[in-house]
């Protein structure tokens, strides 16, 4: 996987990625890292994304989002704890992770299994061009309307736009009214998106890593 696969699957924005993505993103992949000990994990990472889905859109800031983070390595495998520490930055570390991840995976790998993944990768990427697209979409329309919600300027320009229609207040709760509702939507998109998107960058890269070291059957 490649920084400019991170920028066309709608997770590196602006250049970077989000502490909170980030932190999602850190649980999918100690997901596939982690042999054993599945279902304790399982259960120990949706009590980290429940914590921090007690959502205050009036009382949010940087920290939450970096608690985010270490809560969700704190229940990470040693190995992704050590890798996460090399990096600069989280585009730096999701790559070594993903890196990591992959070498594992790689050694899994049998010829027959093999045609079996090529032939369901080859499906998943046709899948995973609609729906990183539709993840994009989704991505801009939540981070648009927190930003009306969160930034004045930014308010200012979408209250123009009703053209008289309703007052200020009233623009602003019904912004207020809607966003629960489609974060949580949105919340539900991402992590099914996530879990698909790095799924499938794993098990292409780990396919072309042992087709290195194996004959494909």
């Amino acid at each position: 996987m490649s920084t400019e696969e991170l920028v066309q699957g709608g997770i590196i924005v602006d250049g970077n990625i989000s502490d909170e993505e980030f932190a999602l993103i850190l649980l999918k992949y100690n997901k596939i890292y982690n042999d054993q000990d599945k279902e304790i994990f399982n259960n120990l990472a949706q009590k980290v994304v429940d914590k921090f889905e007690e959502f205050d859109i009036n009382n949010l800031d940087e920290s939450r989002d970096k608690e985010f983070v270490k809560y969700s390595l704190a229940v990470c495998d040693k190995d992704i704890q050590k890798t996460y520490l090399k990096g600069k930055n989280n585009i730096d570390r999701i790559l070594a992770i993903h890196k990591m991840v992959v070498l594992k995976k790689a050694e899994d790998f049998s010829g027959k299994e093999n045609i079996r993944t090529a032939r369901s990768v080859a499906d998943g990427a046709d899948s995973l061009r609609i729906r990183q697209q539709k993840y994009i979409e989704s991505k801009d329309q939540y981070q648009y309307l927190f930003s009306c919600i969160k930034n004045e300027d930014v308010f200012n320009v979408f209250f123009q736009r009703l053209q008289g229609r309703l007052s200020k207040d009233m623009a602003k709760n019904m912004l207020l009214s809607k966003f629960s509702d489609i974060r949580e939507k949105f919340r539900i998109g991402q992590d099914k998106y996530l879990e698909f998107f790095i799924k499938h960058q794993v098990i292409e890269d780990a396919r072309i890593n042992y087709s290195k070291v194996g004959d494909i059957v």
